[in-house]
């Protein structure tokens, strides 16, 4: 990496309150013979760039008012529709793509990217789209941030990305969004790419970054927020707290901040120990009308509280107030497959083994409706690879419970079919539930030692260190035990302290984190 610190000093020396970040830098070249939309595009991409109080609508709206100033506009055109990839957006990105030689080589190729990515959905291909870009025009901090964003969402790449974000704040020093997203390689906030291996997390960095945003953008809500949690991670929740509230004082730039406000509170509260109040700022979301945040955050709040009961009670309250949601089918089907999902996981803690069961069954029947529901806009192979994998999530979770509720020799049966489905799934992390499962089978069993060795057999990040996925706190934990059980005090020790020290929401760390609490 690039000398960060060197950086991290320019930006006190040149980062400012007021006005334009990008004032003077070179940007990207736009086509289009209205100055006023122009004018629009450049305000859309800020409010992006800038993780600004607007909503998707604003950026679309703005999006679209340059379109009809400007219906030719093929670069607002391109940005609008690689939003969300429906059949219709991906019809006018392709008559965008092919429209594509009528505008500038760089704005082509930036044409080119947004087609990729969005239709595509290929991230080697977007890759290696947007570091040609940088390559052919490396002055322009835009292209370099594009680059970062893209790249944080792979782990193998995450070292690239932070080369290409650092490179970005070296030309445009003032940048929020960048700011943000290498702040989000040190601190979990969002979704914003990878964070770094543990042993990787530079806390004085971390405090140099939050001071710069917390000095020079203090008008940014999200400010408020990345500062909240900041504090949060140390474990100061009253400081987080402070910060949380100041989200409040936004509420003229749109209610979604006291969403934000209530949401954030309801955090620290959970970690402060102080159940009631954090279920308080929740079903104050539900009152404002933001029902799907709460009750999809309100489960995990009862877990940490190892409130299995009132858990399942919130779940079936979120079930029947989906109908009023007024959600369209598709995305109602895929909220009846995560709530009999997280209803499967709490029977099963809970030790209701019949129960549990029942719900793998209706995850399993909800999975199904939602890929018959758009079946006629998938090929037959996309149609059959989609049930297939509903097939292989179904088995995933029999393992599991199987597991849980001492079925040994049918999990060891199930796992040797589920190892051959494993390998043929495309991804670098196609194992790693394979691997899991028999390490907790085989702890389960007494066998610490195999369990170990099923565990060292998945990797951290893909390709880095021998340690089990970052952020996989429950699997995590049962390493932790198996360690404990082969005589590595100190190493399972280690363990349990980092999954009590996170301080963050997740359906894993809120099964395990007072266990681990409980072993120290």
């Amino acid at each position: 990496m690039k000398n960060i610190y060197l950086i991290l000093i320019t930006l006190f020396l040149l980062s400012c309150g007021g006005g334009s970040e990008n004032a003077g830098l070179p940007d990207i070249t736009i086509t289009t013979k209205s100055s006023e939309a122009k004018e629009a595009y450049l305000k859309a991409l800020d409010l992006f760039d800038l993780r600004r109080q607007s909503t998707n609508e604003e950026r679309k709206s703005l999006l679209n008012k340059a379109i009809t100033l400007d219906p030719d506009f093929l670069l607002a055109k391109a940005t609008l529709y690689s939003f969300t990839g429906t059949d219709y957006n991906n019809k006018i990105l392709k008559e965008v793509y092919d429209e594509r030689e009528n505008v500038s080589d760089m704005e082509a190729k930036i044409i080119e990217f947004f087609y990729n990515d969005r239709t595509n959905r290929d991230r080697e291909v977007s890759t290696y789209n947007i570091s040609m870009l940088t390559e052919e025009y490396p002055e322009l901090w835009r292209l370099w941030y594009w680059a970062g964003l893209v790249k944080s969402g792979n782990p193998s790449l995450i070292y690239d990305a932070i080369d290409d974000l650092e490179t970005a704040l070296e030309i445009n020093p003032n940048h929020f969004g960048t700011k943000l997203m290498l702040i989000a390689k040190h601190l979990q906030f969002g979704g914003f790419g990878n964070l770094l291996p543990n042993d990787e997390i530079d806390l004085e960095y971390l405090k140099i970054m939050i001071d710069d945003v917390e000095l020079n953008h203090s008008d940014n809500a999200y400010t408020h927020v990345v500062v909240g949690n900041y504090h949060r991670t140390l474990g100061d929740f009253d400081n987080a707290l402070i910060s949380y509230k100041k989200l409040e004082g936004f509420q003229d730039q749109g209610i979604f901040n006291l969403y934000t406000a209530n949401h954030y509170a309801a955090l620290a509260n959970t970690f402060k120990g102080d159940f009631g109040q954090a279920e308080s700022f929740f079903r104050k979301n539900v009152e404002l009308g933001n029902q799907f945040n709460a009750y999809t955050w309100l489960p995990q709040m009862f877990l940490f509280n190892n409130d299995f009961k009132s858990a399942i009670d919130v779940l079936g309250e979120f079930e029947d107030n989906l109908i009023s949601m007024e959600y369209p089918a598709q995305q109602e089907l895929n909220q009846v497959v995560n709530i009999n999902r997280l209803k499967f996981i709490c029977h099963a803690h809970n030790k209701d083994k019949d129960e549990s069961l029942k719900h793998i069954e209706l995850l399993k029947d909800a999975q199904i409706n939602s890929i018959n529901l758009r079946k006629n806009r998938l090929t037959q192979i996309e149609y059959n690879n989609q049930v297939d994998f509903a097939n292989y999530t179904n088995e995933t979770y029999l393992i599991w419970h199987d597991i849980l509720f001492g079925n040994y020799q049918d999990a060891s049966s199930k796992l040797k079919i589920y190892e051959r489905t494993s390998k043929s799934i495309d991804r670098p992390d196609n194992l790693h539930n394979f691997y899991v499962l028999n390490a907790m089978l085989e702890l389960k069993m007494n066998n610490p030692e195999k369990s170990i060795e099923f565990f060292n057999k998945t990797n951290k990040f893909y390709g880095f260190g021998d340690q089990i996925p970052l952020n996989d706190d429950y699997y995590t934990y049962y390493k932790g035990l198996a360690l404990k059980s082969s005589g590595d005090i100190e190493g399972s020790k280690k363990l349990f302290a980092e999954i009590s020290s996170k301080n963050f929401y997740g359906i894993q760390p809120a099964l395990v984190r007072n266990l681990a609490i409980a072993e120290l």
